[in-house]
């Protein structure tokens, strides 16, 4: 099987015709849940090295090789060898501390944000962890394949039970994460399949960037919603 994703991440293609059978089943069930993308939200100053095909998005190992902003400094999950992702909408806790730290430290209150919106395919393209809530507590280990993936969506989650009307494509936990092993400490940009914004003004501010890119940008705020839907 290849995967449907293939018709618009080339990096996908590298895959075609050696689909094994477990990657097989991890991508039935990411269509059995609706998933149709990853998020990773980062601040956008952040996108001209992101959009760098040189670059695309790194790991904060990498970043700090690289001198480049951080923006989960402390990493206590301590996999700074991977890229944080999360299912179908951002850890908003997390979001919402980030956002506040920056207005804090820096007075800017314009909220200069964007959410990578990711291909789903990378959970077939390369080693990943899965972590059904928050990667840093002490109460969360790392799952792999179909298995791990599955325990993200389970009826109960620690002491969260999951919602009868929740929408398939959200995980139990809202701080449920993903973490990739990325080819050399980088997720290419072509992975990046759109970026989302608060509002008009920040988009227009990159749309010369996503141009030159070819990526599609777009104002979602609901990425910055507590109750994401």
């Amino acid at each position: 099987m290849v995967p449907s994703c293939l018709k618009s991440c080339s990096n996908c293609s590298r895959l075609a015709g050696r689909q094994s059978a477990s990657l097989d089943e991890v991508k039935d069930y990411i269509d059995q849940r609706q998933i149709k993308k990853l998020v990773h939200f980062t601040r956008s100053k952040n996108l001209n090295s992101i959009l760098n095909p040189s670059h695309g998005l790194l790991t904060q190992q990498m970043l700090a090789n690289v001198n480049k902003e951080v923006v989960d400094v402390e990493r206590w999950d301590g996999y700074p060898n991977m890229i944080c992702l999360s299912v179908s909408r951002p850890n908003y806790f997390m979001f919402k501390e980030k956002i506040n730290q920056y207005a804090q430290k820096t007075n800017d209150m314009s909220n200069p944000w964007c959410v990578l919106e990711i291909y789903p395919c990378v959970l077939w393209n390369f080693h990943v962890n899965y972590f059904i809530a928050n990667a840093s507590s002490s109460r969360v280990k790392p799952l792999s394949g179909l298995v791990g993936l599955r325990e993200m969506f389970a009826s109960k989650v620690l002491d969260w039970e999951r919602k009868s009307n929740e929408k398939p494509y959200l995980t139990t936990n809202r701080q449920a994460e993903v973490h990739v092993l990325p080819d050399d400490g980088r997720l290419p940009s072509d992975y990046i399949a759109s970026i989302a914004f608060l509002n008009d003004f920040n988009l227009t501010a990159n749309s010369l960037l996503l141009d030159a890119a070819g990526i599609m940008g777009r104002v979602d705020p609901w990425h910055w919603h507590p109750d994401f839907r």
